[in-house]
């Protein structure tokens, strides 16, 4: 009888760590999407202690930099431009501190 109940402990412990195993590989296929699914839509700007913007959505990054939104999504686009972003769930992050250095460097003609 005590042989039985530890062949169906070590059977039921083998299903819960591959079952585990199964939901970690999910997580953890795209985790930055399964941490941006957690952060709600409109709330993707980080304000820094010294109250200034450190990453931008794409609307403040276009007028950031003074141009329309399909301009900026020509320049994404445009990948000779080099210019710094992170796509994150469909959503376009831009460092503030890497748009500015890649301002410093860019030569860039906008028509």
């Amino acid at each position: 009888m005590g042989n039985k109940n530890i062949l169906y402990s070590a059977i039921c412990i083998a299903v819960s760590i591959i079952i585990s195993s199964i939901i970690m590989a999910t997580i953890l296929k795209d985790p930055l999407e399964s941490i941006a699914n957690c952060i709600p839509q409109g709330s993707r700007t980080v304000i820094t202690s010294n109250n200034e913007i450190s990453n931008m959505t794409f609307e403040q990054t276009a007028n950031y930099l003074n141009v329309s939104s399909e301009k900026l999504e020509q320049m994404i686009k445009d990948d000779g431009l080099g210019i710094p972003y992170l796509k994150v769930s469909g959503d376009y992050i831009f460092s503030k501190g890497a748009i500015d250095e890649w301002l410093k460097h860019a030569r860039v003609t906008i028509q």
